[in-house]
């Protein structure tokens, strides 16, 4: 299986403001990039910047929301590769789905923006932190991200 694992470290950047691009993520201002040091303390700051977004998120959601989620899910993702016990691999959808065709069951047949890519340490075992952003700003705090990370890098 190929790893994506570069593209998302790439998309990262963009969410901590290491890389620029022209375009960027919903209420930019909110976040307070220069703090952000893929600790898993830091994803307290995520949560606060993601509780602003439930609070305020529009009816329709543009380009800045979707890159929000996509690079948001990316940093927090990298946050997991890089203080875990065990080694984590972004895989795209696709690809996963043609090694594990039974696992439409759970992710669906349909790439969509929060599964377009995950983690995985291997054996077929996964986990969604695109996922897990979409759902933050869904459903608000009681999806945080900080718990799901460090629940995630203790569950070795």
């Amino acid at each position: 299986m190929q790893f994506v694992n570069g593209v998302f470290e790439g998309f990262a950047e963009f969410f901590t403001g290491e890389s620029q691009r022209d375009e960027d993520i919903a209420h930019a201002e909110k976040l307070k990039r220069p703090l952000l040091d893929y600790s898993v303390e830091s994803l307290k700051l995520v949560d606060e910047y993601l509780k602003f977004l439930f609070d305020n998120r529009p009816q329709r959601m543009g380009r800045d929301w979707v890159n929000t989620i996509l690079w948001g899910g990316a940093y927090v993702g990298e946050v997991i590769r890089r203080n875990a016990p065990r080694q984590y691999d972004w895989v795209d959808f696709d690809g996963w789905i043609s090694e594990h065709p039974e696992q439409v069951q759970l992710l669906g047949s349909t790439k969509a923006l929060e599964v377009c890519a995950f983690l995985t340490p291997g054996q077929g075992a996964f986990t969604l932190p695109l996922n897990k952003v979409h759902k933050f700003i869904a459903n608000g705090p009681e999806d945080s991200v900080r718990f799901y990370v460090a629940c995630e890098i203790r569950e070795q």
